[in-house]
């Protein structure tokens, strides 16, 4: 069996021998992440956040909330922001993060521990 040609010549090398040091080129700009001069739009990474305190009631989620993480295992429910009905999740282990911009945390039925992330 020959050896791969072209790009998947590359990939076989990286597989076999661990991935080469890559350097920034015209033809390949430099890629890393600079959170000094990242935008604060909703696809990048939060810059604050807190615990959701749900002792008080149900949780109304702000507007400059990005997500909803999960920081101990439990059961959320909650009503996505567009939603007319509330969605309970069970199970959710921690780290997950809730699919949805929600407006409310529900406290009934809701054991897990939650934070926002918030940018």
């Amino acid at each position: 069996m020959g050896r791969a040609a072209g790009p998947w010549a590359q990939i076989a090398d990286a597989l076999q021998f661990g991935f080469p040091t890559v350097r920034a080129t015209a033809e390949r700009p430099d890629m890393s992440y600079d959170r000094k001069n990242a935008g604060n739009g909703p696809l990048t990474p939060g810059w604050d956040g807190a615990a959701i305190d749900l002792g008080p009631g149900d949780f109304e989620v702000a507007d400059v909330t990005k997500a909803i993480v999960v920081t101990a295992p439990g059961n959320v429910v909650c009503k996505p922001a567009d939603a007319g009905e509330d969605i309970t999740l069970t199970g959710l282990p921690a780290g997950y993060i809730l699919p949805w911009h929600c407006s409310h945390i529900r406290k009934a039925g809701t054991s897990a521990a939650l934070a926002t992330v918030a940018g």
